[in-house]
């Protein structure tokens, strides 16, 4: 089965976003990249385009309100995904994940967090300067609050951890609010899942800001004391 460059266009940006997204994420991301612009009297619009991937029977239609998509079968999300080259791969990601960084409200961000930091995660960030390491970091704060909301805190201490990697060395003086976001929420997650070396680790480090108010650093008081407990002392 061949496809046409617009319909291909769509499963590279696809092959992003997971095994299911919303449509109109996938469509957002997709006119972005692309610079395309979507002409409701042309047949090759993404509805239309959308429609005749459905009807080929490579994506299918999982919930209509909001409209939600996925792959008919792994193997086709597997075969979208190697449209684009290894060695191209991670560079494309990316510039999606930066795309829809950029781009989207802050609603949307919040929906789309997980996809949107998986995508930046494997990209290189020794060229990154300070300002891109902070914007990077903040999302990563943002998707781990999101995964201790939803008590997935494996997902939660992953994505703390990830946000800790990118701050600079000055990051406690240049952005104290964030550092503490996430050495905070990041000690409460690997608490949870039982990795007491790094909890601690993060409580220290939050610990060792001596001249910061105490109400700052009840957080990991409560995640040691718990911890503690937990161990029957």
């Amino acid at each position: 089965m061949e496809l046409p460059d617009h319909m291909l266009d769509i499963l590279n940006i696809a092959a992003c976003l997971g095994s299911t997204f919303e449509q109109r994420l996938l469509q957002f991301a997709w006119s972005k990249f692309f610079n395309a612009t979507i002409d409701l009297n042309s047949n090759y619009d993404f509805e239309s385009a959308i429609d005749d991937l459905i009807k080929q029977e490579v994506l299918v239609k999982i919930s209509e309100t909001p409209p939600r998509i996925g792959w008919v079968h792994d193997k086709i999300h597997e075969a979208a995904i190697a449209l684009v080259s290894p060695s191209e791969r991670q560079k494309y990601y990316s510039r999606v994940g930066e795309i829809l960084a950029s781009e989207l409200t802050e609603d949307e961000l919040d929906s789309a967090i997980f996809v949107i930091v998986d995508l930046l995660k494997g990209s290189s960030t020794g060229n990154l300067d300070d300002p891109e390491r902070f914007k990077r970091a903040r999302l990563n704060l943002k998707a781990s609050q999101k995964a201790v909301r939803l008590s997935a805190f494996e997902s939660a201490a992953k994505y703390a951890g990830e946000g800790i990697a990118l701050l600079p060395g000055t990051a406690w003086d240049d952005d104290y609010e964030l550092c503490l976001g996430l050495y905070s929420i990041g000690a409460k997650a690997e608490s949870f899942v039982g990795n007491v070396v790094v909890m601690e680790k993060y409580c220290q480090a939050v610990l060792a800001q001596e001249h910061k108010p105490i109400e700052d650093k009840f957080d990991v008081y409560n995640t040691l004391v718990d911890n503690i407990a937990n161990q029957g002392k």
